[in-house]
């Protein structure tokens, strides 16, 4: 096996519904609730696959010579353009190489169709997953 991403990725898109006003009741100003929400995306959806943001090329040497292995969640802050804007440690692998291997490598490969707010406009999202770093037997 090789370096990358569990199965278990998380960040799930969900979208929102507006509660219809009962139509039996008169109302003149019930445009609003009536209305359908615009779709909003509140996570950011990653492109491409995202187990090939961290592979064995990306192994720290250091950690495969002393033949250290971990996971290491992380998340990232996505910005409007869909590019990463930072990343953070949430679980680390017990080895600060392989957390710095994780961030630098997300940071630099990953993309994303950002995440949208109410009136369905690019916005800032955060994403989390994690790396499994294995050695290849």
């Amino acid at each position: 096996t090789t370096a990358g991403f569990r199965p278990d990725q998380r960040a799930y898109s969900s979208t929102s519904r507006a509660d219809r006003a009962d139509r039996s009741t008169a109302c003149t100003v019930c445009a609003t609730a009536t209305t359908a929400a615009v779709a909003k995306r509140p996570n950011p959806i990653p492109k491409g696959n995202p187990g090939n943001w961290a592979n064995t090329n990306d192994y720290p040497s250091r950690a495969l010579q002393q033949e250290r292995e971990g996971t290491t969640g992380f998340r990232v802050t996505v910005g409007p353009d869909g590019r990463v804007q930072s990343c953070s440690i949430t679980s680390s692998s017990g080895h600060a190489d392989l957390d710095d291997a994780t961030c630098k490598n997300i940071q630099r490969r990953g993309r994303f169709d950002p995440a949208l707010d109410g009136n369905g406009q690019p916005t800032t999202g955060s994403w989390s997953s994690r790396v499994r770093w294995q050695i290849p037997k």
